[in-house]
């Protein structure tokens, strides 16, 4: 058992029934995995959990058992019978559990439209974000671990609560997500401890990276082709682009894209990748680093947030112009950095 963590939800919960499992916009691998592995968990010690999040769980993480269960809470649908019905569900919640999400602005509509249930309502922050604000009555948050399904199975351990197959199968693709199949930084003796425990319950490592990594349909494949052909490197920099017409030549959605900024970031002898993406209106930014250049204080400056080596922001604007701003910005920090900070 990790000394790091002491139980604290079975505590805090014992006392209440209805339990809602939320997580960041945009929910990632990372994300869609915690909130299933948590709720299923729970569900089999006798909790009454509801999933809510503020957005659909991507096609490529529909694999794994439950994942219907999620209800969406977007602003656009609360008037409609469904999107009532899962505000009640929100409203009705004794305890709340937010996953993976380093804010409250990270959750959306589930809590600025529901800010005062977020104040009268313990509100458990599970997080490996170093950015997180802490904003919960609870905060379980450690960014020295390599994904918050990590935390999520050391606590697991911790609290007694049952980890059965489909539990470890969706910690351990939490934990292959955000590591990148174990190959980032964060990953740890602690994180390939965790990872031997879950493979031991069932979950299998070869058969989730198959799906995770090396799978592409041919509408992804055209994206790709598109995105990579548009690449620049300049000045120790890699950014490419998607637009709103590239993805409708493709038949294809920024789920497409997941990974693809990662793969720019191999080009040799680059401190860091970005990958501009066309979304509602305004740009969205994802980035990777190296050497010098943090990626989280570099897209907090922008509103945003994340990793020392992968973090992301949204911003208003054309694409070229927020294509400007984070390049000037990102020549300048390096230039800082060389000149050792000065």
């Amino acid at each position: 058992m990790d000394p790091r963590y002491k139980p604290v939800l079975v505590p805090l919960l014992k006392s209440v029934r209805k339990v809602v499992v939320t997580c960041h916009t945009d929910p990632d691998g990372d994300a869609v995995a915690g909130m299933l592995a948590l709720s299923r968990s729970m569900k089999l010690a006798g909790w009454d959990v509801s999933v809510i999040a503020p957005g659909p769980v991507p096609q490529a993480y529909r694999f794994l058992p439950g994942w219907e269960a999620v209800k969406v809470y977007r602003q656009d649908r609360i008037e409609t019978p469904e999107g009532m019905a899962t505000r009640e569900e929100l409203l009705a919640a004794e305890a709340i559990i937010c996953l993976d999400c380093s804010d409250t602005a990270r959750l959306g509509p589930i809590y600025s439209g529901n800010v005062h249930k977020f104040v009268t309502t313990p509100v458990v922050n599970i997080d490996h974000h170093p950015t997180n604000s802490h904003f919960g009555s609870l905060n379980v948050v450690d960014p020295s671990a390599a994904a918050s399904c990590e935390i999520l199975a050391y606590l697991m351990e911790q609290e007694d609560l049952p980890v059965e197959e489909d539990v470890a199968t969706a910690l351990m693709m939490g934990i292959l997500t955000d590591t990148q199949g174990f190959r980032t930084p964060s990953t740890s003796a602690g994180t390939l401890r965790i990872a031997a425990t879950l493979i031991e319950r069932g979950a299998s490592i070869s058969h989730m990276s198959e799906l995770i990594f090396n799978r592409r349909t041919p509408c992804t494949l055209q994206l790709w082709g598109r995105v990579l052909s548009r690449t620049k490197v300049d000045d120790g920099l890699v950014w490419s682009e998607i637009t709103g017409d590239m993805l409708a030549e493709c038949s294809a959605t920024l789920e497409d894209a997941d990974m693809l900024v990662d793969f720019i970031a191999g080009v040799p002898e680059t401190n860091a990748a970005f990958l501009f993406s066309e979304q509602d209106g305004r740009v969205r930014v994802s980035m990777r680093t190296s050497g010098a250049l943090d990626a989280a204080a570099f897209a907090k400056s922008f509103g945003g947030g994340g990793h020392a080596r992968a973090a992301g922001c949204t911003l208003e604007g054309s694409m070229s112009e927020v294509q400007n701003r984070l390049m000037i910005e990102a020549r300048r920090r390096l230039g800082m950095a060389a000149r050792g900070g000065v």
